[in-house]
Order: C-alpha cells, then structure tokens, then sequence
C-alpha cells in the first residue's frame, strides 16, 4: 500500500498517500490507524515522524505504545499529546502485562485527564477469562460503549472538526471541561464537522452548557451531507449538560458531515459538542421536549 522510501529519505518515513479501501471490499473508506513508540525514544530509535503523518493525514489515529513502568506513563503521554496536532485522536498504549493492575488503572485515569481519544489495553492472555477483566469493569469501564468509527464525537476543543466565525469566549465546564459562547445578534457562526466511515443509519445528539437564563432560546442546527440537508431550531436554555437527540438519517461512507450552528434574536450562542452514534436497526430514536422541527 505505501512505496518503499527513496534513497535520500530516512527509513520510516511515508512518501505516498495509500488509498484506503475497506476490508470488506465494499465502496467507501477505512480508517488508517498506527501503533507508534512514544517520541522521546521512538524518533531516536526508529525515525518515527508520526507527528507528521497526522498532520498531513497519512492517518486517521494513533495508538502510543506507552509499555513502560507507571513512573514514565504521565510524562511520556503528555509529550505524545503534544507531539500531534490539537484535536488528533491519540489513544493512550497501556501495559496490562507487566504492570500491576493498580498501575493500569491509574494509568488509564489519568489517560483520560489528560484528554486521550481512549485507550489499548496490551495483555498476553485473553483478557474475558481473567479476574483483571473484572476488576477494569468495576472501576474505570462502567459502561458500555460503540466503536469509535460507530459513535464519532466532534467537541468543540477539537481544531481539526471545528471552525467558527465571530468572537467567542472560552469557558470551563461542559462535554469535555471547556466550550465557546458567542453572541446570537452579531450573526457569530460555529461549524463542526466529521467523516462518516461507515454507511449506515446515524442518530444526531447535541451537547450545550452555559446558563439557562442568558443562552439563546433559538439556535439553528443546519445539517448537511451529500444530498443531505437537515435543520432544527433548538432552545438552549433547556436541557443543559446532557445528550439531546436532535434526529436520526442514513449516512454513506466518505460522507463529511457539516454542523452549522448560528443564533436568532439576543442571548449567548453555544458550542460544545455533537454526537453521531450508529444505528442497526434503521429506527430513529424516540425523544421528545427536545428539539422544534423548522
């Protein structure tokens, strides 16, 4: 898939974009992943510049094979998170193998203070029949989730899915301990936007914070995607600090979903977070009191 490196180039560096097929050999798009050590060994070992292939899309996550003992994990995440462009989806390499399961925890804790897109869990033994499993899923996996390529969340911290138009102010709180408030009557503008990676019946949820008295009670979500065009007028005075579902629609692979998010009248516009998680059975979700339908 990659043409092997020219001469003049230093080993472990991509110099062709492969195409992405999908392993089922259906149309669309997959998702290019790599497991990568972590820069302060990886780029003096191996020439890993995979600060670059995330920068220019070469691919679509990275894991950091962060094996190390619980004292090196903090320092060595921090500096991966920061070797990648703010946003990128960086998952956070834990070794469930030599460490304790103590240290696993705490290192997968504070994997997510520091804001990693998640975690791999390395172990030599199939993990379900050991009493680790147990242990992780009665402290840290609580819940049950999708697959990140079935439940794609754009926040607005990300700089990769978010634009914005206008003047916004920070504020700490919301979907991911921050979101942005702008003014309705100035005409502020957000857009937030992601790549569907497999077709299928999406449900579209939206997350606002702020403060009920002084948000905008008429905010327009325009969503639109290929031939897709979808808009909702929300009040985001109510339902503050949690998933409102917003309406469900069929996307195909490749699609890029935009969020356009703009004000009617006075009051603070917010931008936190959208969420679009995959259907199987081809239903809408029931929720009601949420949204108004333009």
């Amino acid at each position: 898939m990659v043409q092997p490196d020219q001469p003049e180039r230093p080993r472990g560096q991509l110099v062709e974009v492969p195409v992405r097929p999908r392993e089922d050999g259906a149309a669309g798009y997959g998702r290019v992943t790599a497991a990568v050590e972590p820069p302060a060994w990886g780029l003096k070992k191996y020439l890993a510049h995979w600060n670059v292939w995330a920068r220019r899309g070469y691919v679509d996550m990275v894991e950091t094979m962060d094996y190390e003992p619980r004292k090196y994990f903090d320092k060595e995440l921090k500096e991966s998170l920061n070797f990648v462009p703010s946003g990128f989806p960086l998952l956070a390499g834990i070794d469930a193998a030599g460490n304790s399961m103590k240290d696993v925890i705490t290192d997968i804790r504070d994997s997510r203070v520091y804001d990693s897109a998640g975690e791999v869990i390395w172990y030599y033994r199939p993990i379900s029949s050991s009493a680790a499993l147990m242990k992780l899923k009665s402290s840290v996996f609580q819940h049950r989730t999708l697959p990140s390529f079935d439940d794609l969340v754009i926040d607005s911290r990300s700089s990769a899915g978010f634009q914005k138009t206008g003047v916004w102010s920070r504020h700490v709180g919301g979907f991911r301990g921050g979101y942005l408030s702008g003014r309705a009557a100035d005409g502020d503008t957000a857009i937030f936007s992601t790549r569907i990676l497999r077709s299928g019946f999406y449900s579209l949820y939206g997350y606002w914070s702020g403060n009920s008295a002084s948000n905008c009670s008429r905010v327009v979500v325009r969503t639109t995607a290929g031939s897709l065009f979808h808009q909702d007028l929300i009040n985001e005075k109510s339902n503050l600090n949690s998933w409102n579902y917003l309406g469900g629609f069929h996307l195909n692979s490749g699609d890029t979903v935009k969020i356009r998010l703009y004000g009617k009248g006075g009051g603070h516009l917010i931008a936190d977070a959208f969420r679009f998680r995959r259907r199987g059975s081809g239903a809408p979700d029931q929720r009601s009191g949420v949204r108004q339908r333009k």
